[in-house]
């Protein structure tokens, strides 16, 4: 079930982003991802037991390796670029101890015409980290000013490595959000997230 929830609240986010003129409007994103998270109480709280034996038996196996995610969504003031669907960029050296990562997947939304107006578009990333990296996350969540600047921080990174192999899209990106493996634990209840 956690899956399930899971694809629709990634289906819900990429749906609900709205750029008109420059001007994001989250609060349609908010309020569904409330009303789906109360409508679903079939969630348990973290004082039941929602794993299964066997899947419990699974993840404590450390032979299993586990992974999570992190994503940005970002507006672009263009629908010019130089690439079309995704592609994988490289981590500079210098940004990986911010990202954890050597590469993430960067997606252009040209072919959504539904979610950006005439003339722009939305690019989506998405980093995998490890188990460890996650829990990092979903413990750092408990200081919201340490999570948001960390959040923060993952922005502009992989913001300064999109311009930097695209320097036609410097200034033209405006983060919309940042979610993490934290934000997985916090609506579907999974353990380290995605």
């Amino acid at each position: 079930m956690n899956v399930f929830v899971a694809i629709i609240i990634i289906i819900a986010l990429i749906l609900s982003i709205r750029v008109t003129l420059n001007i994001v409007y989250r609060d349609s994103v908010t309020i569904f991802l409330k009303i789906l998270f109360i409508k679903i109480q079939l969630l348990p709280t973290k004082e039941k037991k929602y794993n299964p034996k066997k899947l419990k038996k699974q993840y404590a196996n450390k032979k299993m390796p586990r992974f999570s995610s992190y994503h940005c969504a970002y507006a672009c003031d263009t629908d010019v670029l130089s690439f079309q669907g995704d592609i994988m960029l490289e981590v500079p050296q210098h940004y990986r101890n911010v990202l954890s990562a050597d590469y993430f997947a960067l997606r252009e939304f040209s072919h959504e015409k539904e979610f950006a107006p005439e003339g722009k578009n939305i690019l989506q990333t998405m980093t995998y980290c490890k188990e460890d990296e996650a829990k990092r996350f979903i413990s750092l969540s408990l200081d919201k000013k340490a999570y948001k600047d960390k959040k923060q921080k993952i922005a502009a990174a992989i913001r300064e490595i999109i311009e930097n192999k695209f320097p036609e899209l410097r200034g033209k990106l405006n983060c919309l959000d940042v979610w993490t493996p934290a934000t997985y634990r916090r609506f579907v209840n999974s353990e380290i997230g995605s």
